[in-house]
C-alpha cells in the first residue's frame, strides 16, 4: 500500500511540474511598447520643481510663500521674499525651535511641507514624487532635506558626490554633503 501511495504522490507531482514547465514554456513574452517613453529621472531638491514656467504659472518658493494668505513679504532682517527667495531664506522663520514650535512663524516647515506634498495629487501623481525628491539620509542616518537641484541617473542616484547645500534639520542649519 505504501508503494502505491509513493508512485501515485510521485506522478502527482510530475505532473505538476510539467504543467508549470509547459505553462512557462508556452507563455508569450509581452511586446514592448514601441511608442512608449523611457521615463525621465525622478525630480530631486525643491529648486527641481519649484521654478517659474511662466508669468501665470510660478512656482518658486518665494511665489508659493507669497500665494499664502497673510504671509510676510520680507524676512526677518527686511529681505524681500521674491522669486529668488531660497530654502534657507523660508527656514528663518520656519525652523523647528527646540520647543517643538516654528522660531518665528505659526507653524515650522516640516508640519507644513510634509502634508502639502504628500496630499498633493501633483506632487505624487503628475510629478511622482516621494520622500526621496526632497531627501536624501546621510551615513549617520539622518535625513536630510534637499533645498538644491540635484541632477541625478534615472535610479535618482546623484550625479555629482557629495551633495551640496543640504539642511540637517534636527540642527536647523545648512550642512555638508551627504
Amino acid at each position: 500500500m505504501k508503494t502505491w501511495v509513493a508512485i501515485a504522490v510521485a506522478l502527482a507531482v510530475a505532473a505538476l511540474a510539467l504543467s508549470i514547465y509547459t505553462f512557462s514554456a508556452t507563455r508569450p513574452e509581452p511586446e514592448p511598447d514601441a511608442g512608449a517613453q523611457k521615463p525621465s529621472p525622478p525630480r530631486v531638491g525643491c529648486t527641481a520643481c519649484h521654478v517659474k514656467v511662466s508669468d501665470q504659472k510660478n512656482y518658486t518658493l518665494g511665489a508659493e510663500a507669497l500665494a499664502i494668505e497673510n504671509h510676510p513679504t520680507q524676512t526677518p532682517e527686511g529681505e524681500p521674499i521674491n522669486e529668488q527667495s531660497t530654502f534657507s531664506d523660508c527656514m528663518t522663520c520656519h525652523a523647528t525651535a527646540a520647543s517643538g514650535r516654528a522660531v518665528a512663524a505659526k507653524t515650522p516647515m516640516v508640519l507644513t511641507a510634509h502634508p502639502a506634498h504628500m496630499f498633493s495629487e501633483i506632487f505624487t501623481e503628475e510629478l511622482g514624487g516621494t520622500c526621496w525628491s526632497c531627501h536624501l539620509i546621510d551615513s549617520r542616518g539622518n535625513w536630510l532635506v534637499v533645498p538644491d537641484k540635484v541632477d541625478v541617473e534615472e535610479t535618482g542616484i546623484p550625479k555629482e558626490l557629495p551633495v551640496p547645500n543640504l539642511w540637517v534639520p534636527r540642527a536647523g542649519t545648512a550642512g555638508g554633503g551627504a
